[in-house]
């Protein structure tokens, strides 16, 4: 019904759930009746379109709110991947450490130790060698079948023979003191090193968890809060809607639009423009079916009258058609006063619901 406002049909119906976006066919609905008066709502449309763009901007900020909710948690997971992985490297590298680097250099230290010592066994192996083979040149140079040239060759041979086994006994002690140094400092360096790396790797997984976990508390307590304060805007989008609505004022039933007697004695029929205070009654809307004349039968007249008659009333010009609804059996007592004449309580309710507009 395009002739009343939506706001006054929706808070006619308040107290029904219904779906006012998605009427369904058939649902029942209270229409207000005509409209009696309307207020100056003052500047209620402004307050309402500014508060409505506040709300706009307040849901636009709790979807973004959201969707940043939904960031943090895919950031909050993947940092969580990133340092467990970490952690996991960190452990394969300590593993690595221990059971392949750290073995394969002590095995190679060790290999070239007893390389080293092999070549001084055949060292003296072939200085003992030569050592007979220059003794017996000797003999024959005594003897005079070998030269003194070659002889000297062979006693330079057995001079860089010594050298050599000389030089690889050094190496030997160079390579165990490098191979003792390896077990003393860098072994427990390189240990110490991959453990720290681990213990790293570990508390940055408890870090990343705290962290993350504050993160999400922080997003979920500001979607909270700006949902609280949304559904304060949308109460105070509600309250101005509803004075709003208040401004027009509909007929709530069946009835004669009359001034209010007081009203108008002090301040004048109502007119447009008129200023009015809170708390004035303007006008009233008795109910036409339960308008009534009450008659104060005399005691002589009581035999004639019985309930259901039919009787007319006049009010200045006009008629109107009645029918006697209530006839007292009793004195009406309240009606004795001073005098003796007795009455009895009557009453004649008006039939007609056409009412001049006077």
């Amino acid at each position: 019904d395009m002739t009343r406002d939506e706001l006054s049909i929706r808070m006619l119906n308040s107290e029904e759930e219904i779906d006012w976006d998605n009427l369904p066919v058939g649902q029942s609905i209270m229409i207000p009746g005509d409209l009696l008066v309307e207020l100056d709502p003052l500047n209620l449309k402004e307050r309402i379109n500014q508060m409505e763009i506040v709300l706009e901007k307040s849901e636009n900020s709790l979807l973004r709110m959201e969707g940043n909710l939904k960031t943090t948690e895919l950031s909050a997971a993947l940092s969580l991947k990133v340092v467990k992985n970490n952690h996991k490297l960190a452990v394969m590298a300590q593993e690595k450490m221990i059971n392949s680097t750290i073995k394969n250099q002590i095995k190679a230290d060790r290999g070239s130790i007893t390389n080293l010592a092999n070549q001084v066994e055949q060292s003296k192996e072939q200085m003992a060698i030569s050592e007979a083979k220059l003794k017996w040149y000797k003999e024959l140079e005594e003897k005079q079948f070998l030269s003194k040239m070659k002889l000297r060759e062979e006693q330079l041979n057995l001079t860089k023979e010594r050298n050599n086994a000389q030089n690889l006994r050094h190496q030997i002690a160079l390579a165990e003191a490098k191979m003792e140094a390896y077990m003393k400092y860098d072994k427990v360096s390189l240990l110490n090193q991959t453990e720290l790396a681990v213990d790293e790797t570990t508390v940055n997984i408890e870090k990343t968890k705290v962290s993350t976990a504050a993160d999400l508390r922080d997003a979920n307590a500001t979607i909270a809060t700006q949902k609280k304060t949304l559904e304060l805007e949308y109460e105070r989008l509600e309250d101005l809607k509803e004075q709003m609505a208040a401004t027009k004022i509909y007929a709530p039933s069946d009835g004669t639009v009359v001034y209010f007697s007081e009203s108008y004695k002090e301040y004048g029929p109502i007119m447009d423009g008129a200023r009015v205070h809170r708390g004035r009654n303007l006008i009233k809307l008795p109910k036409t079916k339960s308008l009534k004349v009450e008659l104060n039968v005399p005691q002589a007249k009581r035999s004639l009258l019985k309930r259901g008659m039919k009787a007319w009333v006049q009010v200045e010009d006009v008629t109107l058609p009645g029918t006697l609804a209530v006839l007292g059996t009793n004195v009406d007592t309240n009606r004795r006063g001073h005098t003796e004449k007795s009455y009895f309580k009557g009453e004649v309710f008006i039939d007609s619901s056409n009412f001049p507009d006077a």
